[in-house]
């Protein structure tokens, strides 16, 4: 039996490296942190119950430092052996299917250093949605 599949496409913003895919219904980030894999899965529900951004003259919804400052709060929540977080990017992507414009997710990237050795680690990305919310990561290993 073959699954059915939106037609969703991410439009990123940016050129920013992401391993990002709309598929089976929902947007799935995957991403390493210290070593580990991680999927961070969000619904295609929670992704339209969230704000539309569609007048492009006004600011969107959330602002893009507080969606680094939730997502920098999930990671040091969940790593808290985890001490170095540095952002490097905070990218505004749009979600779009063939009947839905206006949503649109937070892409927030840091570079991690668990150990302080100055070693350098995979950047993580986090999703945070325009009502301030994110996702549990779900560890692939």
């Amino acid at each position: 039996m073959l699954k059915k599949v939106l037609p969703l496409i991410l439009v990123l913003a940016t050129v920013a490296p992401l391993c990002a895919a709309v598929r089976d219904h929902e947007l799935s980030i995957t991403t390493v942190i210290a070593g580990a894999n991680y999927a961070f899965r969000v619904p295609e529900g929670r992704l339209y119950a969230s704000p539309p951004w569609k007048d492009f003259t006004t600011p969107p919804p959330l602002d893009p430092g507080k969606a680094a400052t939730i997502a920098l709060a999930q990671m040091k929540q969940l790593f808290p052996k985890i001490s170095h977080w540095g952002l490097i990017s905070i990218t505004l992507d749009r979600i779009k299917d063939d009947t839905r414009w206006g949503h649109w997710i937070y892409i927030v990237q840091f570079h991690l250093n668990p150990d302080g050795s100055g070693k350098a680690y995979t950047p993580v990305q986090v999703p945070v949605l325009m009502d301030g919310s994110t996702v549990q990561p779900i560890s692939l290993n």
